[in-house]
This record gives C-alpha cells, sequence and structure tokens, in this order.
C-alpha cells in the first residue's frame, strides 16, 4: 500500500476517528482533526520510504509522559495520553467529521416519544482484547465510572444527566433521564474521553474493543500496540503500530524527513517545509474543531465586566491568528459556533475594531488593570502571544504564562484561570469564549 492509496482511504473515509488506525472504511479510533492539524504528514519516497500492508507503522505526535496510566475517561492534562487514550479505546457514538452522529459501539440509540427514556442496543459479539463479549454490564459499567465524582472523569458533566440504568437484556440498557433531553445522544457522542472498558478493566493492563491491542508503553514516549486480528470492524492493514513522542515540533519533522517516521502531527504553520519534501504529503481534516481563549465572568476578576470582554473581542485580528499561527489552514472564527448547525448564522463575524476596543478597555479599567495572566499550555502559546499583541495595541497588559499541561488542568482551570484556553467551567464558575480558529477547512 502506498502513501498515496492510505492517505486516499482516508479521506476516502472522511477521516473519521476510526480511519487512521484502521486505515479504510472505520477500522479503528482517532480523531485525525485533533491529532493532526494541517496533517498527518505520511512519509514515502526518500524520507521514510513506501508503505506497505504489514509491517509497522510509526506514528510521531506531540511528547507527553508515556507512562502515565491510559485512562479512558481522563486523560486531558497530558497532550499524548489524550491522543492515545482517543486512539485506543471506543466510546457508545461520536461525531463525525461533517457534524453528523455516527455509531462507533451502538447499534442503536433511540429516545421514547417524551425524550427522558432511551434505549441503547450495542452491537453483537463486539471482543475486548482479552477475550470477554463487550454487553450491558460493560456499558453500565463504564459510565457509572465515569459519574463517580471520585475519579473526576473528563465527560462527567456530559452524563450527570442519567437517572437511572437497567440492562434490559446482554445487549441493551435502558436509560431513565432526569428530565426530557432530545439531543441526549447529541450529548455523548462529543468528545473522545468515554471509551466503554469491561467490568474486570485493569487500569494496570487496559483492553479495550479497539483495532490494536497494547503491548508496552514507557517513559521514553513509546507506545507499542499490535493489530487485533478479532476487531468488531475491518481489521487494520498494520501489523504493528508505534506512537512516539516527541516534544519539540523541530525534532518531530526531522524524525519524519529522515525516515525514523511514516507519520506525525506538525503544526500547520510549518506544513510547507514537509510538502517542499521529495514523497511527502499532508492532508486536512474538515472537521469544526475550535481553538477558544476563554475569560472568567463570575468573581470580580477582570473580565467580570461585559465591557472588558467585549474589548478582547474587538482588539484580536482573527486572520493574523490564521495566518501566522496556522497557516492559512482553517476559517475565520467568530463568536458563536458550530459549523455543521444548518441554523448557523454565518454572516455573525466580529472584525478587529481597534478603536472600539480601546474604548471598552478604557470603560472597564482594563487599561489601568496592571498586567493581566493569559495562562495557556504550549500549544495554545503562539496564539496567545497574537492576542498579548493585539491587547496592546489598546493599551492592555497581557502576560502569556505558558504551563505543562498536569499543572495546567489540575483543580479545574474554569476555577483559577481569569483569561486561558481550553479551560472547562465548573459548577462554580462561567466562561465567556472569545474567539475560535480552526485548524481545518471547516472550522469556526
Amino acid at each position: 500500500m502506498t502513501t498515496r492509496n492510505i492517505l486516499r482511504e482516508l479521506r476516502s473515509a472522511e477521516l473519521q476517528r476510526r480511519a487512521f488506525l484502521g486505515l479504510a472504511g472505520v477500522g479503528g479510533a482517532l480523531t485525525l482533526a485533533s491529532c493532526a492539524t494541517g496533517a498527518p504528514a505520511a512519509s514515502g519516497g526518500a524520507g521514510g520510504g513506501a508503505a506497505v500492508a504489514g509491517g509497522l507503522f510509526r506514528i510521531g505526535t506531540e511528547g507527553g509522559d508515556a507512562a502515565a496510566l491510559l485512562d479512558p475517561h481522563k486523560s486531558f492534562g497530558d497532550r499524548m495520553n489524550s491522543f492515545i487514550c482517543a486512539s485506543f479505546y471506543e466510546q457508545i457514538n461520536i461525531i463525525g467529521n461533517s457534524g453528523s452522529i455516527t455509531n462507533v459501539l451502538a447499534e442503536e440509540l433511540t429516545p421514547n416519544e417524551t425524550g427522558d427514556v432511551w434505549t441503547l442496543r450495542i452491537k453483537e459479539g463486539v471482543e475486548f482484547h482479552h477475550g470477554k463479549t463487550l454487553d450491558a454490564d460493560d456499558v453500565i459499567f463504564s459510565i457509572e465510572r465515569i459519574l463517580d465524582p471520585e475519579l473526576g472523569a473528563t465527560a462527567r458533566s456530559q452524563f450527570t444527566q442519567i437517572k437511572t440504568m437497567k440492562a434490559l437484556d446482554a445487549n441493551t440498557v435502558e436509560l431513565t433521564l432526569k428530565s426530557p433531553m432530545s439531543w441526549f445522544d447529541l450529548n455523548i457522542a462529543d468528545g473522545g474521553i468515554m471509551g466503554l472498558v469491561p467490568v474486570d478493566f485493569d487500569l494496570e493492563n487496559p483492553v479495550s474493543t479497539g483495532p490494536f491491542k497494547l503491548v508496552a508503553y514507557d517513559k521514553n514516549g513509546l507506545v507499542q500496540f499490535e493489530r487485533f486480528d478479532n476487531y468488531h470492524g475491518q481489521v487494520a492493514s498494520f501489523d504493528e503500530l508505534e506512537i512516539h513522542g516527541i516534544v519539540d515540533d523541530d525534532t518531530r519533522i526531522n524524525a519524519l524527513l529522515s525516515g525514523q517516521l511514516d507519520a506525525a502531527k506538525i503544526p500547520p504553520i510549518q506544513a510547507a517545509r514537509v510538502e517542499a519534501g521529495t514523497g511527502y504529503l499532508t492532508t486536512d481534516a474538515p472537521t469544526s474543531y475550535i481553538f477558544p481563549l476563554t475569560m472568567k465572568v463570575n468573581g470580580d476578576g477582570p473580565f467580570s465586566n461585559v465591557d472588558a470582554r467585549q474589548a478582547m473581542r474587538y482588539a484580536i485580528d482573527r486572520q493574523q491568528v490564521l495566518d501566522a499561527v496556522y497557516g492559512g489552514r482553517g476559517r475565520v472564527a467568530s463568536d458563536i459556533y458550530g459549523a455543521f448547525d444548518p441554523n448557523l448564522d454565518t454572516s455573525l463575524q466580529r472584525s478587529q475594531d481597534l478603536t472600539k476596543a480601546k474604548e471598552l478597555a478604557e470603560k472597564s479599567g482594563l487599561t489601568t488593570a496592571g498586567t493581566i495572566p493569559l495562562t495557556v499550555t504550549a500549544s495554545y502559546e503562539p496564539l496567545a502571544k497574537v492576542m498579548a499583541e493585539n491587547a496592546k495595541e489598546i493599551g492592555v497588559d497581557l502576560r502569556v504564562d505558558v504551563l505543562q499541561p498536569g499543572e495546567y488542568w489540575a483543580d479545574n482551570p474554569g476555577d483559577k484561570w481569569d483569561f486561558s484556553a481550553e479551560g472547562f467551567p465548573s459548577p462554580t464558575s462561567c466562561r465567556w469564549r472569545l474567539s475560535r480558529t480552526g485548524r481545518s477547512p471547516d472550522s469556526t
């Protein structure tokens, strides 16, 4: 199988989660929108050589602690582990790249007439890597694990609407909600950290229903998999898969260009560097992925005033972000999101207006507030720096603070940071999104 054939199969499968690891149809579990921005760049020819069916396939992604436990429900906080868990585990359903809901382990998920009882029927004959067959008890166990407040699952809030769960038979679960919710299926499809695991799940030796089973992982940033021949979908083309965590972008790209990797996640701004090489291809994954900067609106912080928030929204140059940070591989964002929502008003596009931004900043007291931290992880640093430059033009002093993922995500960033990125609200905080710049042509 040549590199071009691999990418053709990826594109024909709409670059959905399962396409990359299975390399065709619905054969795997990976979100190329979040693992490959402006890429993956797949090597061939002069660099890594032509890819073939069977053998070993090596992927490079951002680094992290590969030896951290691969928890299927709380892997945010380490970018590499988030990548691995979203690749390794499978969930009930997921939002596909076209914006529609795609069943993964569900055969169907349907509501009653009032929308307060949903019936989940899972696919029959799905096997975990250690031989157990997926059944209703595994579904209930997995959801109860997500709902356990002691675990601190990333997707817990997406399941808290559930009041009771009952197994109707080996493959059917009845989910009774606390109140009617017509979009419950959409709610639990949004995300990748909610994999179904067996009732005998062992975090030290994790198994899943995915196309590759875990062989080994270590602190050097290497995770090794082998093909799972009893996979319920299309069996993967490759015998073995390796995910290499490489923190530095240049080092990762050099590993790709020198043939040490077969594919890699690369910053979109550097895609041209790879495309200039002989035998290398890059591909963009159409998606509605967003890059939000968020402001804490509750409490007495600098952005509790609506005028202060509006000042930042008028100050940022979204086109500059798209061009300078993402290499033009995306679409300028707006103040609302939902690229595939048929009711999205695409005319609601806010342009930079420094005069208005300065008036609002002075009115709200931002210009006399002193230095305001803009707290982000490394992946958001370039975006944050553009925001800081734009803010300086209206007399607002933003200091970009870059934290390690573990420190950033500890104790919910929604409660800690006045101005941040990727901050999710907790029950005691509220955040307002400033801007979104997508990584791909269909981003909002």
